[in-house]
């Protein structure tokens, strides 16, 4: 039995995984930017939508190609887009920024 490429192909794949989420948990955090939601208003959502359920749903996201097509536009969003897990969230967090900004 060979341990050692195990060990080396387990670890490539430990760094892809890595490197995917903190890719998703960044686009995450820029798509609440650009709705105007702080992290504040998100870790208050959270209590009841689940900003750790978000941060998943983003890792384990298929769109993440066209996600960061659309970020790349650095452009203000009005809604999250609809291929977005987090869509629900992000609304919820937007709304909640807007009622507490008025």
């Amino acid at each position: 039995m060979d341990h050692g490429s195990t060990t080396i192909a387990g670890a490539g794949a430990d760094r892809a995984l890595a490197t995917r989420i903190e890719t998703q948990t960044r686009y995450l955090i820029e798509m609440m930017r650009r709705l105007g939601v702080s992290s504040g208003d998100a870790r208050r959502e959270a209590d009841r939508a689940g900003l750790v359920g978000a941060a998943i749903a983003c890792a384990e996201c298929d769109a993440r190609e066209a996600c960061g097509r659309l970020l790349a536009r650095k452009d203000a969003l009005e809604a999250p887009p609809d291929f977005c897990p987090n869509r629900a969230f992000l609304e919820a967090c937007a709304r909640r920024a807007i009622s507490e900004a008025s």
